[in-house]
């Protein structure tokens, strides 16, 4: 499933969601915890005799973290970022989101966890928007605190990618859209 082209190790995985992608050295992905990746290597190594397997390496700029991990367990974790257009749509979603937010702390609390974990888009969407409103309420808990600046981040990471944008700029169309 893997093979080197012109210089460059690509593998073609199955990932969640999908029934594969085309993974190479330069390669964007999105993990549900860590965020927006690089691959920077994609190659065979032997840990302790084992037999050679492939393994990435991939750099998640946010955490300034390297995370080195066999292909085919990090694939069950990965996803492709989002594109301009889904973007866009999440930007309108939050405009336009009016969900009822669980009065319930804890209940609300595991939810959000929950929906954070799942590294979906959509569901951070949702989470921050949510959130959002709460804050301006002034009723946020240290945990709806650490979630909130859970999901910007993430959604930060996502929209400033897909969109070509700076940070600074993608946080500033988030904030707007949720009217924060």
């Amino acid at each position: 499933r893997c093979a080197d082209v012109t210089g460059v190790q690509t593998c073609a995985l199955p990932i969640s969601g999908d029934s594969s992608i085309n993974l190479r050295t330069g390669s964007h992905i999105h993990h549900p915890q860590h965020g927006l990746g690089k691959i920077e290597s994609i190659g065979k190594r032997s840990f302790s005799g084992a037999k050679a397997e492939t393994y990435m390496q991939v750099f998640f700029e946010r955490e300034e973290l390297t995370l080195i991990a066999r292909a085919d367990e990090i694939t069950q974790e990965i996803r492709k970022p989002i594109s301009a257009t889904e973007a866009r749509e999440l930007l309108d979603g939050i405009s336009s989101w009016n969900e009822k937010v669980k009065t319930q702390w804890k209940a609300r609390a595991d939810t959000h966890q929950s929906a954070l974990d799942s590294g979906d888009p959509e569901a951070c969407a949702k989470v921050f928007k949510n959130l959002s409103r709460l804050e301006s309420e002034g009723k946020l808990r240290q945990a709806d605190r650490n979630h909130l600046k859970h999901a910007l981040e993430m959604l930060t990471d996502e929209l400033s990618r897909a969109l070509g944008k700076r940070r600074s700029q993608a946080r500033r169309l988030i904030m707007d859209a949720a009217g924060a």
